[in-house]
């Protein structure tokens, strides 16, 4: 299987592109959490990123 490699060290760093669709009235922002279930932690996994207050311009159609 074939992985694309764009956004890690031999991609270029780039950041991966995000959008949301329909999201529930009256929701302000958004939080994104990115956890690595099989890094070798001795079970704990590892948290990659955690973003929180996306504001709601970033919402745009998928």
């Amino acid at each position: 299987m074939h992985v694309f490699d764009g956004f890690g060290c031999k991609g270029g760093n780039l950041s991966p592109a995000l959008a949301s669709k329909d999201p529930p009235t009256g929701t302000r922002s958004f939080a994104l959490r990115v956890h690595d279930p099989d890094a070798p932690t001795g079970g704990a996994g590892w948290w990659h990123w955690v973003v929180r207050d996306l504001p709601m311009p970033w919402a745009r159609p998928a």
